[in-house]
């Protein structure tokens, strides 16, 4: 009986872990023809998207223009990502927020929410931008800053280490944030 108890423990385990390793938790889909990255049946990749092999696009996500999803980067759920942008490292775009124009979202930062990253925007590092969040214009978000709210960085606006915009914060023009804040 306790032979039988481990070899259901160690098959449950084993179909648990081969789930997880699969692209998209398992979903069905294809191969992209343009680089031959994952793409769920429920998403909607353009052609002209460049989909690097380990990257995915799962749920009903939006992939358009001359996008690359570099690395191992997911667009999941209803995000929208166009035009030129950019999306590398293990960077995730999920939710229903919106990355467009020659935005970059790189490294292990995260997007998601309603959060929207536009024109020549840098979301990087382990940085994430959620809620109704925006980053805009030539706004950079570095480090392990966290953008939130309503908050909104646009122009030239910068911020370094673990700086927090939350609220209805507007950082415009050259302003650059750096600071450490506690988090719950």
């Amino acid at each position: 009986m306790k032979k039988y108890l481990i070899l259901f423990v160690f098959l449950s385990f084993t179909e648990s872990v081969q789930a997880q390793s699969k692209p998209c938790n398992g979903v069905k889909g294809q191969l992209h023809k343009y680089g031959g990255g994952f793409v769920a049946s429920t998403a909607v990749v353009e052609e002209s998207v460049f989909v690097d092999m380990a990257a995915q696009v799962c749920g009903h996500a939006k992939v358009s223009g001359q996008v690359k999803l570099l690395g191992a980067s997911r667009v999941d759920n209803k995000a929208e990502v166009s035009g030129s942008v950019i999306v590398s490292g293990m960077a995730i775009v999920s939710g229903q927020a919106t990355v467009k124009d020659f935005a970059v979202v790189d490294g292990g930062a995260e997007v998601f929410g309603e959060a929207e990253v536009s024109g020549h925007a840098r979301v990087t590092g382990s940085s994430k931008v959620y809620q109704k969040a925006k980053v805009m214009d030539h706004a950079v978000v570095r480090g392990r800053s966290v953008i939130r709210g309503e908050a909104i960085l646009k122009e030239e606006a910068g911020t370094d280490l673990n700086y927090l915009a939350s609220g209805r914060e507007i950082l415009a023009g050259k302003t650059k944030r750096r600071f450490n804040y506690t988090s719950n």
